[in-house]
């Protein structure tokens, strides 16, 4: 009888082979995980970014809307001065007084065109639109809680409500952020 040692030696290079290479798809197939998790993630990061860019747009359009209000509110429609006109971005034909007198029909479209090298291809458009006017509670000689704005029994008789929409538009990576605003103004 032969109780010699039997040569395991090919047997054990196949196992190891086998085992190596379920190594290397494990690592390649981890690999190929944590790059397609990282591009999502950046992907993702971009839109945001982009999307951001755009509603911060909108946002200063409500803000540039509000100060058209204010202004148009101050002056007046008949002696709105011409540089402050074009400097607020108001075109030419607008009809203010509508916007003044709270004419709910007749809303004012601001085509706001930023400089190019600041904003490059924006494009924000802003409409103004006077909705109604009420009775700001209190502006009798009656005395109410909270006091009515500019004391007791002030000038201001009542509250006119405005809708300032924005609407900013990346035109490189076709994105478009919508915001709308309502803003209480005391006459």
């Amino acid at each position: 009888m032969d109780y010699g040692r039997k040569n395991n030696l090919t047997s054990e290079r196949g196992v190891a082979l086998l085992t190596s290479l379920m190594i290397a798809i494990g690592a390649a197939l981890l690999i190929a995980g944590i790059y397609y998790v990282l591009k999502g993630t950046i992907r993702i990061s971009t839109i945001s970014r982009q999307f951001n860019s755009a509603q911060e747009a909108a946002f200063g359009g409500i803000e540039h809307g509000a100060a058209i209000v204010d202004r148009v509110i101050s002056y007046g429609y008949e002696d709105f001065p011409y540089k402050l006109r074009s400097g607020l971005g108001i075109p030419s034909g607008a009809d203010l007084e509508s916007l003044r007198m709270c004419k709910p029909d007749s809303p004012l479209n601001v085509p706001v065109k930023a400089a190019r090298e600041y904003v490059p291809d924006f494009d924000l458009n802003i409409t103004i639109q006077c909705i109604n006017y009420s009775l700001i509670p209190g502006s009798s000689e009656s005395l109410v809680f909270p006091p009515p704005p500019g004391g007791s029994g002030g000038n201001k008789a009542f509250y006119v409500f405005y809708s300032i929409r924005a609407v900013a538009k990346d035109n490189v990576n076709n994105i478009v952020s919508d915001v709308e605003a309502l803003y209480r103004i005391a006459r």
